[in-house]
């Protein structure tokens, strides 16, 4: 067989297993537009190809789409330049934008990859929409499916979770869905493309890199040459099975479920609990989800922690889930409630017991005052219990007595921003951390007598406010003067 005769195989390959994940899954219809993440990195750089390749069979626009992250420096740069040319070169079109990834984890307190995810995803909506585009293509290969089981195996998920990621989510597709990494690099190679090399996909500080890198490989040297084969054909079995059993939570839902208002569900708790445990949360999950449109913030421990309380049902104060939906029971029926805007909140505030503990039953929330006077007790203090958020406080600085209440039109707070004092206002604050509106009038805003805002806990403090975790080696400032510590425990919706 000849080089060339070789290459085509390869080529072909590839191709061939592309059709099959567009025609098992319906990943395409023809005439569609799609837009194509192109990171320019070996897996991104075959699926735009391959798209390309089969462009005429299936009579489909693609458009390019690159966001550079504002990391990596110098390399993001080349790698921005590299994916302009290369679409230049071959007559395709492009859309890129540059991201502050860096701002968006530090504002919002994300992990990098979190962030750089959203901010992703969110670019890529972005276009989609603005093109006119009824698809999103990702370069999500098996290895990527693997890898992600492996995660969500040692986080504890269940078969959801162990099913990877679906071929087809929404207007989300994964033509690679049957093809090795290595068989990307083969395919660029055969069409005499050198894709872009990621350095940090070589970093082990993040848990997919680590077992890519460190767990696969073990796993093949003591256990099996083949268990990446072995764990995707795991996470295609209970992917089937787990969509019978979503359609059975799905029936189960529509027979118990009523609608007593606009998105909210109300069920018999006797008849939910009536049903096995597994089938009691996975009909929650899709009340939940039917409710607020999706299941982010939404994890496991709390929805058990719901289901198992001493009732059989929690029936203490109602449960957040994530930071727009409520459970609730009363009467013996469960409300699942969507957050909406109250825009005639009534304004509220207490006076914060300094030192003692002030609850405040409206919103759930706790704050915790305490003085001290040895930096052993300080220490002490921070490591006593687990918190939310705290902060330390120079008394001298403060007009008591301390208040917590909701916010005011014109609230405004005194921040440092790169070492220069500036006033923000609250409205900004909350906009710039995506709270949603229905939870803005009851969170808390801590100020003194002055009505100065000290603390707006989990989002700002002002400048002579220090915030503070149990480690106070990463402290990098004198904490001698600041006698006061407030401890911030929130309910789940507000974290």
């Amino acid at each position: 067989m000849t080089t060339a005769d070789a290459n085509a195989a390869v080529v072909e390959g590839l191709l061939n297993k592309v059709r099959k994940a567009i025609t098992r899954y319906s990943m395409v219809q023809r005439g569609d537009t799609i837009v194509v993440g192109f990171s320019g990195g070996p897996d991104s750089t075959a699926l735009l190809h391959a798209l390309r390749l089969l462009q005429a069979e299936w009579d489909i626009r693609l458009v390019a789409a690159h966001l550079h992250h504002g990391l990596r420096g110098t390399e993001a740069d080349e790698d921005l330049s590299w994916v302009i040319a290369h679409c230049e070169a071959f007559g395709l079109e492009l859309r890129y934008e540059r991201a502050d990834v860096a701002a968006r984890r530090r504002r919002l307190k994300l992990s990098l990859e979190q962030a750089a995810r959203e901010m992703r995803y969110a670019f890529l909506q972005r276009v989609a929409k603005e093109e006119g585009a009824s698809r999103i293509a990702v370069g999500h290969t098996l290895d990527d499916r693997v890898e992600t089981v492996l995660m969500h195996l040692l986080r504890g998920a269940g078969m959801e979770g162990l099913v990877g990621f679906a071929a087809v989510q929404g207007p989300l597709i994964r033509p690679l869905y049957f093809v090795r990494r290595e068989e990307t690099k083969a395919f660029c190679a055969a069409l005499e493309i050198t894709p872009r090399c990621d350095s940090s996909n070589q970093s082990t500080e993040f848990l997919r890199n680590r077992i890519r890198l460190e767990l696969l490989p073990l796993l093949k040297a003591y256990y099996s040459d083949h268990v990446e084969d072995a764990l995707a054909r795991m996470a295609e079995l209970l992917a089937a099975d787990n969509e019978v059993l979503e359609s059975l939570a799905r029936e189960k839902l529509k027979e118990l479920a009523e609608t007593p208002g606009p998105k909210t569900l109300m069920l018999s708790v006797e008849r939910l609990r009536a049903l096995p445990i597994g089938l009691q949360r996975r009909v929650l999950r899709q009340a939940i989800q039917e409710v607020r449109g999706s299941l982010q913030d939404v994890d496991f421990a709390t929805i058990e922690a719901f289901l198992e309380g001493e009732e059989g049902l929690s029936t203490q104060l109602p449960v957040f889930m994530g930071r727009s939906v409520r459970l609730r029971v009363k009467a013996g029926k469960l409300y699942i409630e969507e957050l909406r805007p109250q825009a005639s909140a009534v304004p509220w505030q207490l006076e914060l017991k300094v030192p003692g503990k002030t609850e405040i039953a409206r919103n759930g929330w706790r704050v915790d005052a305490v003085f001290w006077e040895e930096e052993r007790e300080l220490e002490g203090i921070l490591n006593k219990e687990e918190f939310t958020w705290g902060v330390l406080l120079d008394p001298n600085t403060l007009v008591f007595p301390l208040r917590v209440r909701s916010r005011r039109p014109g609230d405004r707070i005194e921040v440092k921003i790169e070492n220069r004092l500036k006033h923000r206002k609250l409205q900004d604050i909350f906009v710039d951390a995506h709270i949603p509106k229905e939870l803005r009038a009851e969170w808390p805003v801590v100020v003194d007598a002055s009505d100065r805002v000290l603390v707006v806990p989990g989002l700002a403090h002002a400048a002579d406010v220090v915030e503070v975790g149990p480690n106070l080696a990463k402290m990098d400032i004198s904490v001698k003067n600041y006698r006061l510590v407030l401890r911030f425990e929130a309910p789940n919706a507000y974290r």
